[in-house]
């Protein structure tokens, strides 16, 4: 799922009960969420499951792309991300924004389990 804001109005995006399963991209193996313009994003994902997704450089399951001047907050709740694969970081998920970007990553009550990637932190989250 490729979720991207070029404008007006902040996005708002709810997902409820999904599984994500064997799917591959660049960055975002399964969820894109790609922020270039405007503050007050919020992206909840409640019940989910990433299962062996590959990202080819960032964000095995999800990658989240903030630009500059633009805030954002992704949240994980009862979420499962394993077995999920990036090229570079972020096994599971890889958080990113620019200089004068502000992302917010908030995992609740979640399993991250056996993600792996090049270049990884604790339970394969990179936020860089």
């Amino acid at each position: 799922m490729n979720v991207k804001s070029f404008g007006n109005p902040p996005l708002t995006v709810s997902l409820q009960r999904a599984l994500f399963i064997t799917n591959t991209a660049t960055n975002g193996g399964a969820f894109c969420y790609d922020l270039l313009a405007n503050p007050g994003h919020v992206a909840t994902l409640t019940n989910v499951v990433f299962l062996s997704n590959t990202a080819q450089t960032a964000g095995g399951a999800i990658w989240q792309q903030v630009a500059t001047g633009v805030t954002a907050r992704l949240s994980l709740m009862n979420a499962t991300l394993f077995g999920n694969r990036a090229g570079l970081r972020g096994g599971a998920i890889s958080a990113e924004s620019s200089f004068a970007g502000a992302a917010t990553l908030a995992i609740t009550n979640s399993i991250l389990w056996a993600n792996s990637s090049q270049i990884d932190a604790i339970a394969g989250v990179t936020v860089v």
